[in-house]
Formats: C-alpha cells, structure tokens, sequence
C-alpha cells in the first residue's frame, strides 16, 4: 500500500516530500465533534481536548506525528490552516510532531486505490453519508488507509462506539479515555400537587425515585411534574403516562450501557475482527448473481 508522505508542517497540495525519519507512533484526530462543536462555530470541546493532549503527550520521548484526518473538509482547497494551527496550538503540539492533514477526498482516493475490485463511485462517496451507502464506516475506512505493520496507528475520533486496541491499530473516542465525576447529569423538575401547586424541585433520580414511592404507598392520584414545558401525569401507583429522553434516566442507561457492554466483552473477542474490515457492499452483486 502506498502511505501519504508526511511533512514537517501540515501542508495541501504539495509535492511530496519524506522527512528524514518517519514516526514509529502515527496519531490520527478528528475535529468535528472530537476537537471542536463544528467548522462553523469552532468552540473547542475542553474535556476532549484535554484527554487527547494528555494521551499525545504520554508519547513525549517518541518519535511521533499527530495527523488531522477529518471528513468536514470534503476538499483539500477547503481546509483553514489557521484553525489547524489553533488546534494544534491546544494540544500543545509542536511543529516536529504535526503531520498532514487528511480530508475525505483522501480518504475517499485512498480507497479507490486500495480496493479496486469493488465498484465504488468516487461521487457517491464524496457526499455526505456516501460511505454508508457501501456499509463503511469512518474507522474501518481510516484503517483500510493507513494500514502498515511496521507503525502503531491510532485514530481518535467521536465516531468510534468501540474503543478497539489491537497489535498496532488502536482506536480511541475522546469522551472516554478517563473517569471523570459527573453531578450535573440529571435535569431538574417541579413537582405540582392535584391542586396546582408547586411541592418542590427534584434535582436527582433518588429525590425521583422517592416521589414516587411516596405517591405510590399512599395511593395517591392528580400529582403531576413539569419537565422543560411539558406536563408529566404520575398515577396512584407512582408510573407515569410519558417518559421523554432525559427525564430521570441517568439510572436506567447507565444500567443499560453496563449490560450491553458484558454483553459485548462475552462476544467482542469473535467478532471485533468482522467489526473493523467487515467486507464493503458491492452495488453491482445482485441477489440473482449470489444465487448463481
């Protein structure tokens, strides 16, 4: 496979050009929803920047380069460098350990390049969710691109559901590279009696949970909860006839993720593999050629 060239400095549309010693360690980050909210407000994600400028700066002592690989910027003619330079200025990199900057229509040429046996329509993958028109997603794209066994390749981005570490390919979402204490998860709400009158806030599951054992000891019935706007009717047995999203749930999703996830470390050994390279759908395989 042919690899880009890196350079001493992020540069487009260039002439290829080796530095003297290529990196052992090759790190790949998003900016989209990993470094900032978007390319249009650009207000950096503190809490992901942190994590990542921590994990970069663990390889401090290695001879390392830190890519930016986004799909915002479809055209290398779009990219910002004075954005990428921010960015790399608040991960604290310096200009020996900044690479190159990948967009999608590398991404979508790497491709082109490496899987030529399926017909792939450079258009269709260009726009947005073309590659999920083909069933790939971006991590499986970026390891098909960057595949090379002689380097340890690590891609950090928001997309990635999950965070795989294989022999020298590591993907990593920066929202969950450490433990961080959270009290600010659950919305409050304002409990109403059948009258119409405010009983008090419910700032927690607990103070939640405990309004509804309360009313549902006591069989009792017209308590209500404004949640944003919205009226939510709780029964004489202490249920309620809506639960929108956010509302009190703090427990029962993190119960949830903790059971999808022994779910999946039971499973993830068999299946990470056919998760990373799972094959690419081929447009012009027909059920009728399958059947042949």
């Amino acid at each position: 496979m042919t690899y880009p060239v890196h350079h001493e400095e992020p540069v487009i549309n260039s002439t290829p050009r080796k530095i003297k010693k290529e990196a052992d360690i090759e790190i790949y980050v998003d900016i989209e929803g990993t470094l900032i909210d978007d390319l249009f407000n650009a207000n950096f994600l503190n809490h992901n920047c942190d994590n990542i400028k921590e994990y970069i700066h663990k390889h401090d002592g290695h001879h390392y380069k830190v890519h930016i690989y986004t799909w915002g910027w479809v055209h290398r003619s779009e990219i910002e460098l004075g954005l990428v330079d921010n960015l790399y200025k608040r991960l604290d990199v310096d200009k020996e350990h900044r690479g190159t900057i990948y967009v999608k229509e590398d991404a979508v040429d790497g491709l082109l390049a490496n899987c030529s046996d399926f017909a792939f329509d450079r258009d269709t993958l260009l726009r947005p969710g073309g590659f999920g028109t083909y069933g790939l997603s971006k991590p499986t794209v970026w390891k098909w691109y960057v595949d090379d066994t002689n380097k340890f390749n690590v891609l950090i981005d928001d997309t990635v559901e999950h965070e795989i570490d294989l022999d020298r390919i590591k993907f990593i979402n920066p929202a969950r590279m450490k433990v961080i204490v959270r009290n600010d998860l659950d919305k409050p709400a304002t409990l109403y009696n059948p009258d119409g009158c405010k009983v008090g806030e419910i700032k927690n599951d607990t103070a939640f949970e405990d309004v509804r054992r309360q009313i549902g000891l006591q069989r009792l019935s017209g308590y209500y909860i404004m949640f944003y706007g919205q009226r939510i009717n709780i029964d004489r047995y202490g249920n309620f006839e809506d639960y929108p999203e956010g509302f009190f749930d703090t427990i029962i999703s993190a119960a949830g993720d903790l059971l999808s996830n022994d779910h999946e470390a039971q499973t993830i050994f068999n299946e990470k593999l056919a998760d990373l390279y799972p094959q690419p759908i081929n447009p012009e395989v027909t059920d009728d050629e399958d059947d042949a």
